[in-house]
């Protein structure tokens, strides 16, 4: 179980350049998602049609996508890896332009990939997920961002099923009504995400996709956690879209002629 955190109160100023999602250039202009009047840009369809986001339309490595049992590549031995050692870290709760819900870290660890190290730069939320598994859609999505230091983007994507009150969330869940505004934020202090607070075992997918925002960058190393031991309660969810009433999820893209690898080994966590 997590243990509480201690919030400070205050009001921020979150200039242009906040990061949309995983990491959007600050000269972007807005962008929105379907069925929400107050969008400050196009939906995901016509993402493309801005210059500077060409990659959203035309893209062969885009996400999120569906991950279909049968159609990814067991790797037994795990060969490809997946190293987590967070650490506590304050971090700024609050909700950017986009309407995502985000929580910007000061520090909070790494992540190793193949002898290449990522370090946390932040984590956000979609409702609901955008990655799918056989199919399946869930009420809420996290993303665990971290950048190398050539400047590479390696993406935790991890699903909560309905079920129990999530500990993690509901230590700082019950802020939400007091984010009136993209101007309003939250400090969290010592946010942990290491295990138990985050399940992110036994099993996950492992493939090369983008950004799931504007500019819709490739390259990105996408993880995904199979398992189902995270969970999000009705309740949580209706605090949630209390606050966030509209999807902010974006379309599930065609694989193309990607591979997407399947681990069953525990993840390393420290």
């Amino acid at each position: 179980m997590s243990k509480p955190l201690a919030f400070v109160l205050g009001t921020i100023c979150l200039l242009a350049s906040t990061s949309f999602g995983e990491d959007l250039d600050e000269d972007s202009p807005g962008f929105g998602y379907y069925g929400n009047p107050d969008n400050v840009g196009p939906p995901p369809h016509e993402w493309g049609a801005n210059p500077l986001w060409r990659t959203c339309a035309v893209g062969r490595e885009q996400s999120p996508i569906d991950i279909e049992s049968k159609n990814t590549t067991l790797v037994i031995n795990d060969i490809f890896g997946l190293d987590t050692s967070y650490v506590p870290a304050n971090g700024a709760f609050y909700i950017n332009q986009a309407n995502i819900l985000e929580v910007k870290l000061n520090g909070g660890g790494q992540l190793k990939i193949q002898q290449k190290t990522y370090y946390l730069k932040q984590f956000h939320f979609h409702s609901p997920s955008e990655h799918t598994i056989d199919g399946v859609r869930f009420p809420l999505e996290l993303h665990l961002v971290h950048k190398s230091e050539n400047g590479e983007l390696a993406v935790i994507g991890i699903p909560f099923s309905y079920g129990e009150e999530n500990a993690f969330l509901a230590t700082f869940w019950d802020e939400l009504p007091l984010l009136t505004d993209s101007h309003t934020s939250v400090n969290l202090m010592n946010v942990d995400l290491r295990e138990p607070n985050l399940d992110m075992g036994p099993a996950y997918a492992r493939y090369k996709g983008s950004l799931t925002t504007p500019p819709c960058t490739e390259q990105v190393t996408w993880t995904v956690i199979l398992g189902q031991g995270n969970t999000v309660s009705e309740r949580q969810m209706w605090t949630y879209s209390k606050r966030l009433q509209y999807s902010n999820a974006r379309p599930v893209q065609k694989l193309n002629d990607r591979e997407v690898k399947r681990s069953v080994r525990l993840l390393k966590l420290r």
